[in-house]
């Protein structure tokens, strides 16, 4: 899943803009990945996670999922 991104000043969370994927558990016969630059200000804040936090579900069933991620993360 894409990394979650707070910009300082603005409410909420979002995703960082899809230039590129970002490789996690990279091999080293993967080859290469093309680069992208973010520009990060002070006060931007990045959350990094992996889907079996989202795809994980309640007893109800209902899964935890990108929005309910964000309002923990606020």
């Amino acid at each position: 899943p894409p990394p979650r991104w707070a910009k300082a000043g603005a409410p909420g969370w979002g995703s960082l803009p899809q230039r590129t994927r970002l490789p996690l558990g990279v091999s080293p016969r993967a080859g290469d990945y093309p680069e992208a630059t973010v520009p990060f200000l002070p006060g931007d804040r990045l959350a990094l996670y992996t889907d079996g936090i989202i795809d994980t579900v309640d007893a109800g069933g209902d899964p935890f999922g990108p929005d309910r991620l964000d309002a923990a993360l606020a």
